[in-house]
Order: C-alpha cells, then structure tokens, then sequence
C-alpha cells in the first residue's frame, strides 16, 4: 500500500515541481508589468481552455474508473461460478464430484498463481485453461440418473458457461486501454493548461507559487488516475485476485466439512 502512495506522490511532485520551475522562469525573465497586461484576455481565455479541459479529463476518469469496476466484478462473477461448480457437484457420485472438485481447486489455483502475473503481459495460463477445458469434458462425460443429478447438471452446465464467458472478458479487459491519440490529448491539454497560467503575474511570487502547485497538483492527480486505471489487472494499481482466493477458503471449508461428515 504504501508503496503505490510513494509511487503516486512521486509522479505528482515532479510534474508539480517541473510546473513551479516553469513559472519561475518566467517571472525571471518577463516583467510583472508585461504579465500584468496580459490578465483581462488571459483570464477570459484561460477559463475556456480549462473548461473544456476539465470536462474532457472528467469524461476519461469516469470512464476509466467504470472499466475497473466492469473488470473487478466479471473477476468476481467467474469465481462464484467456480465456487457454484463445486457445490452443484456434492449431488454427483464420489468419482465425478471428486473429479470436478479437483478440476474447480486446479482452476482457481492456476488463476491465482500463474494467470493473474501473465495478463500483465496480455497473455494467459494455458494450465488454467485447460483445468476449465476438462472441466468440461468431466461434466459432458457423466450421466445424470436422479432429479437431483439432473438438477446439479444443468446448472453446472449454466455456470460453466458463464465462468467461461467471464474468463474471457477478463482476458479482454487489458486489452481496451485508453488509446494513444486520447493520451497525446490529454498531456498536451494538460501542459497547455499549466503553460496558459504563466500569462499571470502576481506581485507576490509565493502566493503564484501555491496557486501554480495547486493547479498542477489537481491535473497530475487526475491524469495519474487514468493512468492507473487504464489497464485493470496491470501496473502497481492492478485488480488482486481476492475473488479466487476467497474460493480456495471456501473449497478448503466445505472439504473438510464433508470429511468430518464421513469421519
């Protein structure tokens, strides 16, 4: 945790302090009084320049905050698939539960273990998909005999479907990243917006000092918002695989629960 706070103040000092640097070159080598001439058409000008800015940064935060909720709740829609698997196989007889089951444990650790690093990378576990593919092949191969086989059958049927059709938007999510022509906009948007700012002059420097920190510090913010929320199970602000660790507790619970029922 503390690690991603020092990485977030670490971006949003620079661009603050490359900001401040800036202006103070400026009032270096540019009169107050010339700065000073420049405030009634500045003012009027900078208010629209960071109107539409604003509007345009707000749009692409909102949107990248919604794609990682998207992203964490198909995560976790696929793993209460799983967990419902494992359940819905307790009708079935000892050698097909106890295959599935294992299938199910096989799954979610591979997940966990190897899957979760290798989508940094827009790749997958091939360990994984192919618990998921014999999971499969182990429910098409049994036939159910009672209501309650029946039953446990179709719904497996139906979660492994959507267990399926979640891994892959999973799979997909870090895909869709904000595009590189929507990134050359907003950094220019931004540094224009900043620049726009040296056009004041403030008699006292420290107070232009604060006000141009302030400004930079709530565009770096919002920008490294997006940043961080581009790609959904990449980078330092990554999605953790809690979902399916939870799984594992839950099947670690109900083994032993159904062990102690045997004993």
């Amino acid at each position: 945790m503390w690690e991603k706070i020092l990485f977030c103040a670490l971006v949003v000092g620079v661009s603050t302090v490359l900001s401040v640097v800036g202006m103070l070159l400026v009032r270096r080598y540019v009169d107050l009084s010339k700065l000073e001439s420049h405030h009634e058409v500045a003012g009027y000008l900078l208010s629209v320049i960071g109107t539409l800015y604003a509007v345009l940064l707000a749009f692409v935060v909102v949107e990248a905050q919604s794609n990682i909720q998207a992203a964490r709740q198909t995560a976790e829609l696929e793993a209460n698939s799983i967990v419902d698997i494992f359940q819905y196989a307790g009708w079935f007889p000892q050698k097909t539960r106890e295959i599935v089951r294992g299938y199910c444990v096989e799954y979610v650790t591979a997940v966990i273990e190897e899957e979760w690093d290798k989508m940094e990378s827009f790749s997958y576990s091939p360990r994984a998909a192919e618990g998921l593919h014999s999971m499969w092949h182990a429910i098409r191969d049994f036939e159910p005999v009672t209501e309650g086989q029946k039953a446990a059958y179709s719904s497996i049927l139906a979660e492994l479907g959507t267990a399926g059709d979640n891994r892959r938007a999973r799979l997909l999510a870090n895909k869709n990243g904000v595009s590189p022509l929507l990134w050359a906009v907003l950094m220019t948007g931004g540094i224009l917006t900043i620049t726009f700012t040296y056009f004041f002059g403030l008699k006292s420097v420290k107070a232009q000092v604060i006000m141009t920190a302030l400004v930079a510090i709530t565009l770096s913010l919002n920008i490294f918002l997006v940043a961080a929320y581009t790609y959904p199970f990449a980078g330092k602000f990554k999605i953790e695989p809690d979902a399916f660790k939870f799984d594992k507790l839950i099947f670690y619970n109900l083994l032993t629960k159904d062990k102690s029922r045997k004993d």
